[in-house]
Order: structure tokens, then C-alpha cells, then sequence
């Protein structure tokens, strides 16, 4: 609970990317999609995902898990919207020693009693993967 999934099903070799391309595109909409919320972030190229900048140092907010086999991609990203922090103190996350890990309801300007929702996050960040994957139709499965 708390944490984001997306599991994105791609053909890049239809669209004629790289692995890397995806995982770029992937992190742009994420960062768009933090920038909505007046949330500074950015990709690392040596530690895939989207960091926030925090006064020790970077923060992980997003992690990327993606397997590209015959040219189509499995698996995606988990952004941490608003959870319980405290099982990533016992673990290193993505295989770092130390690194540190945040959710957006931690870096969220003050907004008085205003959450951030799910609802909102997954519509802001469905329109940002559209945008920076390059793709103009969807279809919206029930959850």
C-alpha cells in the first residue's frame, strides 16, 4: 500500500528504441509527473530511477524494473506516493548500501491538509507516459 506500480508492456522494437530510450522515456514521465506536484527530481544514468535531492543527499523516489526480451518490455516502475518507510531501513534498496529512500507525501511542499492521491497521481502520471512514450491512444482496464 502506498506504492505506485506500473507494469508496462512495450514493443520498442516496433517503435525502433533501445532499452535505453525506454528507460529515459519512462523516467521523463516520472519526472513530469513530480514536477506536477512542485517536486524537484531527476534520473541518474548509473542508478536507474528518479531521485530527489535532500539535504544528505539524493533520495530514491521511483525505482525501474524492466526486462526487454524479443524486443518487448515487461515489468515497469513503483513510484512511492505515501507509505510506510520504515521496512526499506531494513533492506538496501535496488542492491545500494545506504541509499536513501523517499515517497512524494514526504517531499510535497506544504499544502496544508491536501493528500495526494492515487487517483491523481495514476492520472497525471497515465498522461505523462503517453506523452514521453510517444503514444496518442489508451484503454483504461477496471481495476
Amino acid at each position: 500500500p502506498g506504492q505506485m506500480v506500473v507494469y508496462l508492456m512495450i514493443d520498442i522494437k516496433r517503435k525502433n528504441w533501445g532499452p535505453r530510450q525506454l528507460v529515459s522515456a519512462i523516467e521523463d514521465a516520472i519526472v513530469a509527473t513530480l514536477k506536477d506536484y512542485k517536486i524537484d527530481s531527476a534520473p541518474k544514468k548509473e542508478a536507474p530511477g528518479v531521485y530527489v535531492q535532500q539535504a544528505v543527499g539524493d533520495a530514491k523516489i521511483a525505482s525501474l524494473g524492466l526486462r526487454i526480451k524479443q524486443g518487448r518490455s515487461f515489468h515497469g516502475l513503483a513510484l512511492n506516493i505515501d507509505m510506510n518507510m520504515e521496512p526499506f531501513h531494513r533492506i538496501n534498496p535496488c542492491g545500494y548500501v545506504g541509499m536513501a529512500i523517499t515517497q512524494m507525501a514526504t517531499e510535497l511542499p506544504s499544502q496544508g491538509d491536501k493528500k495526494v492521491t492515487f487517483q491523481d497521481v495514476s492520472a497525471n502520471l497515465s498522461r505523462h507516459l503517453m506523452q514521453c512514450l510517444q503514444y496518442t491512444y489508451s484503454i483504461e482496464l477496471p481495476a
